[in-house]
Formats: C-alpha cells, structure tokens, sequence
C-alpha cells in the first residue's frame, strides 16, 4: 500500500512497522472507497439475507460468523453445496459471504473455522480460584429455535439459565420453534 492509504482490512496490517491502526478490528470500515458502515445497498445475490453492501460487520465485513462449508462430496469429484453464503470446490471457495478461513487455504486444507489461532480451533481459558467454577456455562435463550443445549445434547434438563427470572405469563409470550425457527446475531 502506498504511504497514507488506508488498508482495506485487518489482514493487510502488518507488524513491522509498515501499517498502523488504532483498533484492528475497525481496520477496513473506513477504506480509500469511504465511510463502508454508512452503506444503505439492501441487495442479497445469496438469497439467504446476507446484505454485504448494507452497513459493515466487522472485522471483515462477513455476515457469518464461522462460517467456514465443507464442500459436498461424491467419491472422485468435490462439489459445491447448495444454498450455502460460502461454499467451495477442492482448491477455490465460492459465494456470497467472506469464508471464515485464511483465503490461500482451500475447503479442502482441513484448516479450523478459528482464524486467529495458529491451530484453528477455539480455545478456553480458566484461571484459578474462580468462585463459579472452572468455565463459565453456555445456556441457550428462552427462545432457543433448536430446543436443546448444544453443550448438553443429552440432557433436556439444561436447556436455558435455571437462575434467570421468568414469570409464567412471561413464558407464554415466548415464541416457539416452529413459528420462528431462525437464530439471528449481532456483532457490529
């Protein structure tokens, strides 16, 4: 990038010296092209609701999170699967959204969806002496579409936090999976 330029994202900063930036994860917001959060483009190619040209997700403007595919295969010939943001054949990925995968690595790399770990995998982190136990406990919303706890596949007892504060008429007005199966995020 020439001198004064700014970098169209977080992957472009180097640590020699050569790029700065004040928060990397806002790296590409404000490109040479302008102000990208301030985009009111509500087309969606996919079909699946992902607006790329709508605002900015950062850190890089994917919409979703891990969303790293596995091409579908039949034996001797990689395909692509449909409906996908992001799918891929054996060496190129292909659609929508921004794979969740360092780019040069093909679908079939066998690289982790977790980019900022050398090894690709989430991680977890304990330190001692924490009052609430060794790591902190993952619970579903009251609304959860899937009707279970990821964590807990077998046991229908931990679905949601048994300390939240629910009042039955509350619970009644709680939507249920089949009137609205979807689970959406925000993180921009």
């Amino acid at each position: 990038m020439p001198a004064g330029q700014q970098l169209p994202g977080f992957a472009m900063l180097r640590d020699d010296g050569s790029t700065t930036c004040g928060n990397w994860i806002y790296c590409g917001v404000w490109s040479q092209a302008g102000n990208l959060s301030a985009r009111r483009d509500p087309s969606d190619p996919s079909g699946v609701g992902n607006t790329l040209n709508w605002g900015f997700a950062w850190p890089a403007n994917r919409r979703i999170l891990y969303n790293r595919p596995t091409p579908t295969r039949r034996p001797g010939s990689p395909g692509i699967r449909s409906g996908l943001a992001s799918a891929g054949t054996a060496t190129a990925w292909a659609g929508n959204d921004i794979p969740d995968i360092a780019p040069a690595l093909g679908p079939d790399s066998g690289a982790g969806p977790f980019i900022m770990t050398p090894e690709g995998v989430a991680r977890l982190f304990s330190l001692g002496g924490l009052a609430e136990g060794p790591f902190p406990e993952h619970y579903e919303p009251f609304e959860t579409p899937i009707g279970v706890n990821p964590m807990h596949p077998n046991n229908p007892k931990v679905v949601s936090n048994p300390a939240a504060r629910v009042f039955k008429s509350d619970m009644g007005s709680f939507g249920k999976a089949d009137e609205f199966p979807y689970a959406a995020t925000t993180y921009r």
